[in-house]
Formats: C-alpha cells, sequence, structure tokens
C-alpha cells in the first residue's frame, strides 16, 4: 500500500513548488478562500444534524414550535451555504486565472531567455503544450485540489465528527472502509497518471506533426500525399484514442468500486442501528441522521474518486512545468561580463571549433578576420558550415574550442544584450511579425521611433514607394508572416528594419538567394546603402552579389580552404573559380 502512495510523496514537492513559483503571493486569497470553504462544509454538516430533533422533537414527540424553529434554522444554513460556496468558487477561480497568468509571463519569458540548443531539442507541439496545459496546471489544481478535493475531504471529516458523536460504534465501520477506499484510489490514479504522461507525449508529437503539415500544405498537395498523410495522422489518433481508452477504463472502474464498498457501508449501518435502537442505545432519529450523514458522506466519497485521479493529470501538467522551469540555459553573461560601446566593430574569430552534438564536427579551427567598416563573404558548399559561423557571432551558440573577438575581447565576456545591440540581421527566410508594415520597419529600433524615421529608413530601403501604394500606407497589415507582401517586398522590409537600428556589425544570410533578378537588384541596391561604414558579415549563393566585397572565405567541410578578394580568387583558379565558372553557365 505505501508503494501506491509514493506518487503522493511526491505530488506534495510538486505542490510546494508550484507554491513558491506561482501561489505565494496569492496566499491571502487561498486562506479567505478555505474559511468559505469550511463554512459550506459545515453548513452541509449541520443542515443534516437537524434531522435528529427533526424526528425526535418535531415527528415523534409532535412539537410544532420545534419543527418551526428547525425550519427557519434550515433556511439560514442553506442560504449562508450558498453563499460561502459562491465566495470560495469566485475567489478560488480568480486565483488560479491570476496565477496562470503569471505562470504563462514566466514560461514565455524562459523561452526568450533560452539557448537556440533548447529550440532545436523542443518540437513545436511540447512548447505549446508548455505554454498551454502546463501553464494552466496550476489553475486545474485550484479547481480540483481546493474546489472539489479538499471540500470533499473536509465535508466527510465534519461528517464523521457528528457521526461518532452519534454512535462511535456505528462509527467503527466507517474507519474499517476507508483504507479499503484509500488503496484503489491510489492504483488508480497512479495508473491514469502513468497512461496520461505517455498520452501527453503522443499528443505533442501529433501536434508538432499536424502544424508541419498544415505550413507544408502545397507539397503535400503537388505531390499528391493527401492519402499519405491521413494514414499517418490516423495512425496517431489511433494511439491516440488507444491511451484514452485506457485511461477510461480506469476512470470507469473507480466509481464502481465506490459504489460496492457505499453498499457494504450502508448495509451494515441498518443492521447495527437497527439492533441499538431495540436495545436503547439509540433513537429512530439518531439513526435517521446517521444514515443521511452515511449517505451525504458516500456522495463526496464518489466524487473524491473522480476527481482523485482527475488530479493525476493537473500534478503532471505541473511536473513538466517545473522541469521547465528547471532548465538551464547554455548561454548566458559570465561573471563580470562587460558592456559593449562601440561605433567601430573589428571581429577575429580564433581557431574556433563547434559541433552541435559529440560526434559531429562542423567546424575545423576555422581563422579569419572582419575589419572594421569593411564587407567579408562566406561562400561554398550547402552544407559546409558558413550559416553556423554566423550563428556563433551572436552567440546563438558558443564555441567550444579557441575564441570570437570583438575589438580584442572575447564575445564571451561581454554581456549579450550590449552584444546584440550591435548588430543588425537579414536572412534569407524574412521574419516579419503579424502587424503594420510601420511596426515591423520599427521593430529594429531601441527607441521609441517617429514616422519621419520609419519612412527614412524605407527610402533608403528603396520600400518607401511600393508602401505608399498600399490603401493603408504604412498602417498596412502584412499578415502572418508578411504573407500579404512579395518576398522582394517583405526583404525590403527587413532591410529597413535593420537600417533604423543603425548597428555597427551587420550579419547577411542569403539575403537574395530566393529572389528573381529584377527584386533581386532592387534589393542588393538597399543592402549597398546598409552595409556603408558597417562591419559586415554576408553569406552568398549567388556569388554576384559578393564581388565587390573586400574578402571572400571559402568554407567546405568545416574548414576554410581559400580566402582572398574575388579577383586574386579567380587567378588561383581553385574551388572559388571553379564555383563562379559553374553560375556563369548556368546563367547563360
Amino acid at each position: 500500500m505505501a508503494k501506491s502512495f509514493e506518487m503522493t510523496r511526491k505530488d506534495i514537492k510538486t505542490v510546494k513548488k508550484l507554491w513558491h513559483l506561482a501561489l505565494k503571493k496569492y496566499v491571502k486569497s487561498v486562506f479567505i478562500a478555505f474559511v468559505f470553504l469550511m463554512l459550506s462544509a459545515g453548513g452541509e454538516a449541520y443542515s443534516l444534524s437537524l434531522l435528529e430533533p427533526i424526528f425526535d422533537s418535531g415527528f415523534i414527540d409532535k412539537n410544532n414550535g420545534a419543527l418551526g424553529l428547525i425550519s427557519l434554522q434550515i433556511m439560514g444554513v442553506f442560504f449562508l451555504k450558498s453563499l460561502a460556496l459562491y465566495a470560495h468558487t469566485y475567489i478560488m477561480g480568480m486565483t488560479g486565472l491570476r496565477a496562470t497568468r503569471e505562470i504563462q509571463i514566466k514560461v514565455f519569458q524562459k523561452f526568450l531567455g533560452m539557448d537556440m540548443g533548447f529550440f532545436a531539442r523542443k518540437n513545436f507541439g511540447t512548447l505549446q503544450t508548455h505554454f498551454g496545459a502546463d501553464s494552466k496546471s496550476v489553475d486545474a489544481f485550484l479547481k480540483t485540489f481546493f474546489t472539489k478535493f479538499l471540500k470533499d475531504i473536509i465535508t466527510i471529516i465534519f461528517m464523521l465528527g457528528y457521526m461518532i458523536y452519534i454512535s462511535p460504534r456505528l462509527s467503527i465501520i466507517i474507519f474499517v472502509l476507508l483504507p479499503a477506499i484509500a488503496y484503489p484510489l491510489a492504483r488508480f490514479g497512479k495508473r491514469y497518471r502513468a497512461i496520461f504522461g505517455r498520452s501527453m507525449k503522443k499528443s505533442e508529437e501529433f501536434g508538432s506533426y499536424f502544424h508541419q503539415v498544415l505550413q507544408s500544405i502545397p507539397i503535400v498537395k503537388i505531390y499528391g500525399k493527401e492519402k499519405q498523410e491521413i494514414k499517418r495522422a490516423d495512425s496517431y489518433l489511433m494511439q491516440l484514442l488507444e491511451l484514452s481508452r485506457k485511461n477510461l477504463r480506469i476512470s470507469a472502474r473507480s466509481r464502481p468500486t465506490m459504489e460496492v464498498l457505499g453498499g457494504m457501508a450502508i448495509s451494515g449501518v441498518l443492521l447495527i442501528g437497527g439492533s441499538q435502537i431495540a436495545s436503547g442505545l439509540l433513537t429512530t432519529g439518531e439513526l435517521v441522521t446517521f444514515l443521511a450523514m452515511l449517505f451525504a458522506c458516500y456522495r463526496p466519497l464518489k466524487s473524491l474518486s473522480n476527481t482523485f485521479v482527475e488530479m493525476q493529470s493537473s500534478m503532471k501538467n505541473a511536473e513538466r512545468l517545473l522541469e521547465l522551469m528547471d532548465e538551464k540555459t547554455a548561454i548566458f553573461d559570465v561573471k563580470g561580463a562587460r558592456v559593449l560601446k562601440t561605433k567601430k566593430a573589428n571581429i577575429s574569430f580564433e581557431n574556433i571549433s563547434f559541433r552541435y552534438d559529440e560526434k559531429t564536427s562542423i567546424l575545423e579551427n576555422i581563422s579569419f578576420e572582419v575589419p572594421s567598416g569593411k564587407t567579408v563573404a562566406l561562400v561554398g558548399a550547402s552544407g559546409g558550415g558558413k550559416s553556423t559561423v554566423m550563428k556563433l557571432l551572436p552567440r546563438f551558440y558558443d564555441v567550444q574550442e579557441g575564441q570570437i573577438k570583438i575589438n580584442g575581447t572575447d564575445i564571451r565576456h561581454l554581456t549579450l544584450k550590449s552584444l546584440r545591440e550591435h548588430m543588425a540581421f537579414v536572412t534569407q527566410d524574412t521574419m516579419l511579425f503579424e502587424g503594420t508594415i510601420a511596426e515591423n520597419i520599427a521593430y529594429g529600433a531601441s527607441h521609441n521611433v517617429s514616422q519621419k524615421e520609419i519612412e527614412q529608413a524605407a527610402k533608403y530601403a528603396n520600400a518607401h514607394e511600393f508602401i505608399l501604394e498600399f490603401e493603408k500606407g504604412y498602417q498596412q497589415p502584412v499578415g502572418e508572416k508578411g504573407g500579404s507582401l512579395s518576398g522582394g517586398q517583405k526583404q525590403r522590409i527587413s532591410i529597413a528594419r535593420a537600417l533604423l537600428k543603425n548597428a555597427p556589425i551587420l550579419l547577411l544570410d542569403e539575403a537574395t538567394s530566393a529572389l528573381d533578378t529584377q527584386s533581386e537588384y532592387v534589393v542588393q541596391q538597399a543592402l549597398d546603402k546598409l552595409m556603408t561604414n558597417r562591419t559586415t558579415l554576408v553569406i552568398a549563393h549567388r556569388l554576384s552579389t559578393i564581388i565587390h566585397a573586400d574578402k571572400i572565405v571559402v568554407v567546405d567541410r568545416g574548414q576554410i580552404v581559400e580566402e582572398g578578394s574575388h579577383e586574386v580568387l579567380l587567378k588561383k583558379k581553385g574551388y572559388y573559380a571553379n564555383l563562379y565558372q559553374m553560375q556563369l553557365k548556368k546563367k547563360k
């Protein structure tokens, strides 16, 4: 039996952590709600205790005056009990909602504070569950534990107390049955919790799969894979159905168990109580009151079995939430980190090596420099490590060996905030947020910007003219992920955003590779303005866009194989020259 209650001890630890995480500041509200809960449960027990004088004084002794007085008491008790129940439900409900909001903010803050490796490990379904069901575990816990579970427990305690007062002998039956009730409850709860955990994991997998399919609808349709995806979805849903079936069996078995045990208790009380009335040890009113309280105990006991099983899901969610909150980011400010303050940035990569896991090496002993105000381009075959180099500079990841320095200082000794404040980023997959064009341009600024500044940035980015063509101009909504704009338009808004930030370091990750020739020309003009007097690291697929770079670094299989200007590298007739000639042939 002790083994069945192992999870209860674990629950206590979970509740303690939840208390410190989100409930401690609401201790007053929880206490007030608990007082009203006690009043409600006490009122229920008191109203049933009035049955004894109703039968003994009112019905048997035919005392009409006593009946009238008891009737008034019943009305008063039910009125006060209903008020207490309302107050408890409302206060506890609002406490749960406020605590949930606070936890969701903390979870969101946790997400934004984690390193990129965290997001590589967690799929979309898991993150969604953390923010949704896991964050709501406090509210679910309060509703199940305080509003249901604890109320039933307190009601039973009040009833038992009065039943012991009426007849200690009859009450022994209840104390014999309580362990018989607790044991199956613990076993059901433990099994339910284990299956619920598996069900949650499978739901997350399906959520990620579902998100992926919806994001790739054009691919699904063009390759005619609708039936295949329906089959995969059906497989996920069948597995979820099987897990739900197992939990349903556990839930369904808990109620009949309570029915059997309840029937045994009532039968035992009737047999023993009847003999005690015959021998004058009990009055009819006392037996009726005892039976009424036993029936009243039976209802919360039945409810208790369902609530206890229900609590296991909220406890499982809470455990996962606490595991998330205990996770540490791999990227953080070291003690004594300096604040970077500069308008000119000289970047040096010194013998850096990097791997995402212990087995696969991505970069090996890379060294090169990006002088202040100059442009250095990274070129090479896909998968060679170019994008990884760029991810290391803003410390999305940290190198395992070597150093990356800005003006002679290892970037790991600079605060993350100040490091990233000195960088602007333009990528191939333009990231726009749902909102207006003006809001997306202003997103890059560290201060409240004026409409004039927004428009100036748009003009430099060759975006002003097409923006004015929209019905709402700068207040035009861009749609989800900028869906209402063309690729070239999105890219120019992204450049305007980078211009408005006015950072000394510029990172360009294949910023024009997804554009047609005409859009590329316009965007490249905007990029040329953006790159002026900035330390720029650029990844380019189309070599024609970087022929004027101050230096080109050729990366292949995680190593630098060539380095120099466009003209110097062509003369070498090596890797770069071959790559350039291949692109010229394709263009022709």
